[in-house]
């Protein structure tokens, strides 16, 4: 089974969405005014037509009456049809630039995993409340670096810090403090006179150069010398993932048992459920497997009840301070054919039969059956003629 989420290879920043909002704009306007213009010169033509048609039609009727057509009455020529011309072919590039860059702007980068530990962060300091005693840890989880440059940490109802210039290494954790001090690669400081966290609780939100957020905590009333003070650069590394892998049955398996046994291996610690998929995305009310120890892997064991036909076994694994891992097989439970037709209850029709009509009526078979019976799902049969459930009715 695939997780995860699909964003885009190239990130769009949010101002192209202005620069593309402008090219549309001027894009439209230079179109709507070249065709004004064309719209000015048909005008134009068809006057001059019909002017040139009323002089040929005097000219006609002075040649018929014997007079000699006066000089400088020949009419102009039609003008040529003007085709696209160079504006227009810019305004056209400047709307279509301007949409794309419209629809690129709404396409964000995806949100860097950047998390606030609250358990690692200090906002109450022992003794006296220095705004430059207190800070928040922030954590990356990213595989690569991630530019803070801009970045905004947020009370419920203000602002508290807008970071600086500052890079975030994989896996290592920082200090932002409201009050004073030097920027280091542990700490980083706010400005005289920031904002301070509120010691009665509150809400902690960090957000990115755009304005989006990227994590938030609430907190509740903070004592004196709060937070485990351990935040720091190289603290914290990224979560593995669980190693999970079914070893039996295998995917596609085909049993005739209806309890089957899924067996796996996972990473040491972890703990395995199972359950059938049953279109349902929730890991909700799944079976807990059976783990055994040793050589360094832990062997787990689930049985689970199988369903006639196919079934979707998800199995999935969690361990603390580490991504949950899932896997899933196709397991299809082999019966045998049913003796009676499970469309009606009552008598049991030969579900191979041609044809059944009611006993004592006027159908021609070939078989027969007596009434009354339940009509359970499809009337393939046609027995029931009054369609309200129950056929062959005495």
């Amino acid at each position: 089974m695939l997780t995860g989420s699909i964003v885009p290879d190239v990130c769009v920043p949010a101002w192209l969405g202005l620069v593309g909002a402008f090219l549309a704009a001027a894009g439209l306007a230079l179109l709507v005014y070249s065709w004004l213009r064309r719209r000015h010169e048909r005008r134009e033509e068809r006057e001059e037509r019909e002017e040139r048609e009323r002089r040929e039609r005097e000219e006609k009727r002075e040649r018929r009456e014997g007079h000699v057509p006066r000089k400088g009455r020949e009419g102009h020529a039609p003008r040529e049809r003007r085709r696209l011309s160079f504006s227009d072919w810019i305004g056209l590039a400047a709307l279509v630039v301007g949409i794309l860059g419209l629809v690129g702007s709404a396409v964000h980068c995806p949100t860097p995993d950047v998390r606030i530990s609250l358990a690692d962060s200090r906002l109450n300091p022992a003794g006296y409340d220095d705004p430059s005693d207190e800070y928040v840890c922030l954590v990356s989880h990213e595989d690569d670096p991630v530019s803070l440059a801009g970045w905004e940490l947020r009370g419920a109802e203000r602002r508290i810090n807008v970071l600086p210039d500052f890079t975030l290494e994989p896996g290592a954790a920082v200090r932002v403090h409201p009050g004073e001090g030097r920027n280091s690669r542990r700490d980083l400081y706010g400005e005289k006179g920031s904002a301070e966290w509120r010691n009665e609780g509150g809400q902690i939100g960090l957000f990115d150069s755009e304005g989006q957020e990227v994590d938030s905590v609430g907190y509740g009333e903070r004592k004196q010398g709060d937070g485990s003070g351990e935040c720091g650069p190289g603290r914290v590394t990224k979560p593995t993932e669980v190693a999970l892998r079914i070893t039996s049955p295998a995917h596609e398996a085909i049993v005739e048992s209806a309890t089957v046994t899924v067996r796996g291996t996972v990473t040491p610690g972890s703990v395995v459920q199972a359950k059938l998929d049953h279109d349902d995305e929730s890991d909700a009310g799944g079976e807990v497997a059976r783990v055994v120890s040793g050589d360094g892997v832990d062997r787990f064991t689930v049985d689970l009840r199988l369903d006639p036909g196919e079934n979707h076994i998800r199995v999935w694994a969690e361990k603390p301070g580490a991504d949950p891992a899932y896997a899933g097989i196709a397991v299809t439970r082999e019966t045998e054919p049913p003796r009676c037709d499970r469309n009606y209850e009552g008598a049991c029709l030969d579900p191979n039969a041609s044809d059944y009509d009611c006993a004592g009526g006027e159908g021609d078979g070939p078989k027969y059956v007596e009434g009354p019976i339940a009509v359970v799902g499809e009337d393939r049969f046609d027995l029931d003629s009054d369609g309200n459930g129950t056929a062959c009715e005495p």
